[in-house]
């Protein structure tokens, strides 16, 4: 089940764990935490067409915080190709470097800029701090079920997960199956 599978991929989490369940009240399950400390913040926008602008505001609170990060830190993970190229679009618009996935952005050499990419490109990569930007179609519980498994699990140290009311809701109705 989704609840099992997320419970025992989190990755230095409690917090991760503690929000999914703001959002889905089930119990998780004990994450098992490495390293220290950890942040999750649900930011819910009224429709897909505020995702971009949402990701790029908490972007750009992540690298200009007292504790500022590295652009090479951040993934940016979206449902489909649309949303990624309105995320990398936004960012660029806003001073902020960002990049598609791609051989050269995963380079031996670090890069100095987000990564943006869809879920399903991301699989079995993971960052420090991940933004979700929405997980799509609500109404296909199968595939919205794989991809927020899939996203949250990506999350080393902070998640910040960017969705629709309509996404919201789906996260509580999955849970009660």
């Amino acid at each position: 089940s989704f609840q099992r599978r997320l419970s025992e991929n989190i990755r230095n989490a409690p917090p991760i764990v503690e929000t999914i369940h703001s959002i889905a009240p089930v119990d998780l399950g004990k994450p098992r935490s490495r390293g220290v400390g950890s942040d999750v913040s649900v930011h819910r926008v009224q429709g897909v067409q505020d995702i971009p602008n949402k990701v790029r505001s908490i972007i750009t609170k992540w690298l200009s915080s007292q504790n500022a990060v590295e652009r090479s830190s951040v993934a940016v993970l979206c449902p489909d190709e649309q949303v990624c190229d309105a995320v990398v679009d936004s960012l660029n618009a806003g001073h902020v470097r960002a990049e598609r996935l791609s051989k050269r952005a995963l380079g031996g050499k670090r890069r100095n800029c987000i990564l943006v990419a869809t879920i399903d490109e991301f699989k079995g990569l993971e960052k420090p701090l991940i933004c979700v930007a929405g997980l799509g179609n609500p109404e296909e519980h199968a595939r919205f079920s794989h991809l927020a498994y899939a996203a949250f699990s990506r999350a080393n140290h902070t998640l910040a997960f960017v969705c629709t009311e309509g996404e919201a809701r789906t996260m509580i109705e999955l849970e009660r199956f």
